[in-house]
């Protein structure tokens, strides 16, 4: 050992700084000590180099760079295993670890303060190991191997585990989650659910739910009735005309199979709709015009619903929104109404079931205000309903006309082309049903163009 000491000397210099031949020495013994008798090869080849370049001044041989490098690649070797850099990944990962920990508990922390020393929903006094092992931790490893690959919320528990704001309620009656009367007025709401831990690295790329009820959707065609809902399936038994309004040319369709189609008169198509699209009606003399009144309801109509969803901000009497007509002159038999006997005001005219006179029946709610309103007329043989989004707002006795011939052209949008008394404003979804819905029915129309989700 000594005279490896000896040899370092000659390797630093004549006049080597006290204690640093035994440093270099140290080290180089502990790194080298599986390779010993290449160091004292190593270490008489360094002498000869310095010794020949401080007393020849001459250039390294080829063979002795040579060597220089084979010894550079070893020591790299050795120093590269010394470090086990897999180690040092995990040291790495694991100083990420203290910080998500430390993050947590800040966390945890602040909402304790501004929740008067609560815990956060979810938190169990279980310890659990931080990371990707499933079986070998000293406790809980918090990762039960496979994941969870899905959750679901369908009860007042799982629910209530999230947060309702901005119009969102549950309702035990129909065990889900709804709009509050504020959120249907508005039209939008939101839920946010409880935080998922999936306990694993798991993607998860689906977002789905099972609606209660059809929302958002536009009533079935060709009479077809709905029955994949727990609640709220649209009944469309003697539907005798159903214009979606959905057209961007052309003619207006009726989609209830009957054929009752229409010809546009001015009114814009593509307007942004309850349902899709919507036609736009200047007020002047836009008109939809279709088949006569007859061909829609046939003869002696004593039983009728009649609606349409509308949008307008007009601040006086703004015309006729469909109007069916009694005879072969224009003259009302049914036809719904926007503002008649006030700004604001919905309602619909009849024809007495005396022929005695006409009269209307409205309601007076601020619907001028430039928000989508769902207006039904209903006619049960004497009894005249109102509803406006979905309740019951006015009623009497004086029923409807009973005719026959009534060969006058109906209209959507006004009263009719040769006297439009049009209305200014948006129409989508004129239904006619040659029965009388029933409330509940009536509720669920107008709760599937309410509530929706996004």
């Amino acid at each position: 050992m000594v005279q490896h000491r000896t040899v370092n000397a000659n390797i630093v210099g004549s006049s080597p700084t006290p204690g640093a031949n035994y440093v270099l020495y140290y080290e180089i013994k502990i790194i080298f000590i599986q390779f010993i008798d290449m160091y004292y090869s190593t270490c008489y080849t360094i002498n000869m180099l310095n010794y020949s370049s401080k007393n020849n001044k001459q250039a390294f041989t080829f063979i002795e760079l040579l060597i220089v490098i084979a010894i550079i690649a070893i020591i790299t070797t050795v120093i590269f295993i010394a470090l086990n850099p897999l180690q040092r990944f995990k040291d790495a990962r694991n100083a990420q670890r203290w910080q998500d920990v430390e993050a947590i508990a800040d966390s945890i922390r602040l909402y304790q303060i501004d929740n008067e020393g609560q815990i956060p929903t979810g938190l169990d006094e279980n310890w659990r190991m931080l990371g990707t092992d499933i079986i070998g931790c000293d406790i809980s490893c918090g990762n039960s191997g496979g994941g969870t690959s899905s959750f679901v919320d369908d009860t007042s528990t799982t629910f209530n585990a999230g947060s309702y704001s901005d119009n969102t309620q549950w309702d035990n009656g129909n065990t889900w989650v709804e709009l509050t009367a504020a959120g249907q007025i508005s039209g939008t709401g939101t839920y946010t659910s409880s935080i998922r831990d999936a306990n694993s690295s798991i993607t998860w790329s689906t977002l789905s739910w099972i609606p209660e009820r059809p929302t958002g959707k536009p009533l079935p065609n060709n009479r077809n009735s709905e029955s994949a809902y727990t609640t709220g399936n649209a009944n469309m038994s003697n539907n005798i005309l159903l214009m979606h309004l959905d057209e961007l040319s052309g003619a207006i369709l009726d989609s209830s199979g009957n054929s009752n189609n229409g010809t546009n008169s001015g009114a814009a198509y593509g307007v942004s709709g309850k349902f899709n699209t919507a036609m736009d009606f200047d007020g002047v003399n836009n008109i939809i015009t279709g088949p006569s009144s007859n061909d829609i309801t046939g003869d002696n109509l004593q039983i009728i619903t009649l609606s349409a969803w509308i949008k307008h901000t007009d601040s006086g009497d703004n015309g006729y929104i469909t109007s069916i007509k009694r005879s072969s002159t224009a003259s009302t038999l049914i036809a719904l109404d926007a503002g008649n006997t006030g700004a604001g005001n919905l309602g619909f005219l009849t024809r007495h079931a005396d022929n005695s006179t006409h009269t209307w029946l409205n309601h007076s709610g601020g619907y001028n205000d430039g928000q989508w309103h769902h207006l039904v007329a209903v006619v049960n043989n004497a009894s005249r309903i109102l509803y406006i989004d979905g309740v019951q707002r006015n009623s009497d006795n004086n029923g409807i006309q009973s005719v026959s011939g009534n060969t006058s052209e109906f209209t959507v949008g006004g009263f009719h082309s040769t006297n439009p008394i049009a209305f200014d404003g948006q129409i989508d979804e004129v239904a006619i049903w040659r029965r009388a819905l029933s409330p509940t029915e009536i509720l669920d129309n107008y709760k599937r163009g309410a509530l929706r989700l996004k």
